[in-house]
């Protein structure tokens, strides 16, 4: 792919740079949603978890599991859909309004999110039981209808300005078939939930929805976006030949090793080498994809105005992040199979899992968002130094949940990084508050 041909199949020609030039159309209500969940049960509820159990205090298994529940599907699975239902029809070149279903597609996964909230931890009751099957229902029927309306967009792209083996496309398909394995296993621990008098999921449910969900599903579709649309808001250039190929390849095999890790009849040393070898692969595939891209390093190859807000330097970030994600889980495994150290320890891997969710995902829509958003609404960010204020706090947040590394070895290193909720939160609130300046008529 030579440079001429990246500028024009871009889909910078197809979104406006001017302030009122934005689409008609754009809604909000996928954006408003997402937040106001990550607010209330997600970010908030996972910051009380954290100061609880830094004090003493006893947090249950099912408020733990509810609350990455609610940030995977109820934060950034439901921002991505709403970004995805404005913006992918005119990336993709096809053209047209977001689907009727699209607003059903919003109620049925936020209504899942919260009745799951309200049925896990009541799974003693019958009531609570029957919330998580309700849950369960909405969250799958949410879930084909976005899927269909996904592989539609794919179908009709392959006749327009994209190959079948587009990269873009790739990534977007199997993103696509990782986003339905994630949603059949809600539904599986939402039948799970409502056949056992339990408040917590068994680990062979929970995992491999995580691992379907963030490293499939949200890390394809990143990659393929990355591969277009950041790459030309950054001003790179066209990622290196073969490597988005490899990456989606190493993906695709660590996803399927991860998942195979959990199937019953799979004995404990073989998943346990799955379960590694899983992780290994999808650690590669983030090497590979960024030194491919450069998204990291690579110097703008034209100049660019410059974006209120500094956008740049959070996606530059989250994607370093994300880099330092694989180099951890990579090293986590090596020392484990070495036998110096239990690595694969629950805080070595909740402390690697943050900083994917919020080093890498969260200060990447953070970024993405003061980049795009002002443009689909056609008006200019109001608080440029407001969204750099949160930048740094979320790294900040991301970098105090690394210290439950050294907390292996001295646990005063978990009580200070139980903090870490406290910025993050904050984050969020500055960059709500500062997209609602920006987004309400009155500041025109």
């Amino acid at each position: 792919m030579n440079e001429s041909r990246f500028a024009v199949e871009t889909p910078g020609r197809s979104l406006p740079s001017a302030p009122g030039s934005g689409p008609a159309g754009f809604s909000p209500i996928f954006l408003v949603g997402s937040l106001a969940l990550t607010l209330t049960l997600g970010a908030t509820t996972g910051m009380i978890h954290l100061l609880r159990s830094a004090a003493g205090a006893d947090v249950l298994v099912s408020h733990r599991q509810i609350h990455g529940h609610t940030q995977v599907l109820g934060f950034a699975a439901l921002f991505l859909m709403g970004i995805a239902y404005h913006a992918l029809p005119r990336i993709l070149g096809v053209g047209g309004d977001p689907p009727r279903s699209a607003r059903a597609v919003f109620w049925l996964m936020l209504g899942g999110v919260l009745l799951r909230n309200a049925g896990q931890p009541l799974g003693l009751f019958a009531a609570g039981r029957v919330l998580s099957l309700l849950s369960g229902a909405a969250e799958t029927a949410g879930g084909a209808l976005f899927a269909s309306f996904v592989f539609d967009l794919l179908r009709r792209a392959r006749v327009g300005k994209y190959g079948a083996k587009d990269p873009l496309l790739r990534f977007l398909r199997a993103g696509n078939v990782y986003f339905a394995a994630a949603i059949a296993l809600a539904g599986a621990q939402a039948v799970w939930l409502a056949g056992h008098a339990e408040t917590a999921l068994p680990v062979s449910l929970t995992e491999p929805f995580y691992v379907a969900a963030l490293y499939g599903f949200l890390l394809a579709w990143i990659y393929g976006f990355g591969n277009r649309v950041v790459a030309l808001f950054l001003g790179v250039g066209p990622a290196r030949r073969a490597t988005p190929l490899a990456a989606l390849v190493l993906q695709a095999a660590g996803v399927t090793a991860a998942l195979a890790a959990f199937v019953p009849a799979i004995p404990p040393t073989a998943a346990t080498a799955l379960r590694d070898a899983g992780i290994s692969l999808v650690g590669l595939s983030a090497l590979v994809y960024l030194a491919g891209s450069g998204l990291i390093w690579r110097r703008p190859r034209l100049p660019a105005l410059p974006v209120p807000g500094s956008p740049s330097i959070a996606i530059r970030t989250a994607f370093g992040a994300l880099g330092l994600w694989a180099v951890l889980e990579l090293a986590g495994v090596a020392v484990a199979r070495s036998g110096v150290f239990p690595a694969q320890n629950p805080w070595w891997n909740d402390a690697a899992r943050h900083l994917f969710t919020i080093g890498f995902l969260t200060l990447l829509i953070v970024g993405m968002s003061i980049r795009v958003l002002p443009v689909f609404s056609g008006r200019p960010l109001r608080h440029p130094g407001m969204a750099r204020a949160t930048y740094a706090l979320i790294i900040l947040g991301a970098a105090l949940r690394l210290l439950q590394y050294p907390a292996a070895f001295d646990p005063v290193f978990y009580r200070i990084g139980a903090f870490m909720g406290v910025p993050v939160v904050l984050a969020l609130l500055l960059f709500v508050f500062n997209l609602r300046r920006t987004l309400a008529p009155a500041a025109r």
